[in-house]
């Protein structure tokens, strides 16, 4: 039997918080995240999320709080690095004129097209 992973509706605005933080108080050397972290109750799926990850190896998650090693969060979350993608303070910036919002901007939960989005490597 296999359990059904239905879409859920987003329910926070981690991309609005993680976003705002990155551009008005992250420190020098921060990159903002989206990821794929797995959820910690049924139905147990991936969800779209944002987080900050500061150059001392600490994550901040401004959504939930949580301040503290990035390898406990990723291993509490589930997260598969190589599914992350991440945006200093000036593609952050030019994201959010770009495409109009706060994400996600790429990948699998993506809202808007990325083919001429100036500051990606291709």
């Amino acid at each position: 039997m296999s359990v059904p992973t239905p879409d859920l509706p987003a329910t926070g605005d981690c991309y609005q918080t993680a976003a705002g933080y990155m551009l008005d108080k992250a420190p020098k050397g921060a990159v903002m995240i989206h990821g794929r972290p797995t959820l910690r109750r049924p139905p147990w799926c991936e969800f779209g999320h944002a987080w900050i990850e500061l150059a001392d190896g600490t994550v901040y998650d401004p959504e939930t709080g949580y301040r503290g090693d990035k390898n406990l969060y990723y291993v509490l979350g589930n997260i598969d690095p190589d599914d992350n993608l991440a945006y200093t303070r000036e593609l952050t910036r030019k994201a959010l004129l770009s495409f109009g919002h706060f994400g996600p901007w790429e990948g699998p939960d993506a809202h808007g097209p990325v083919d001429d989005f100036p500051g990606f490597p291709s």
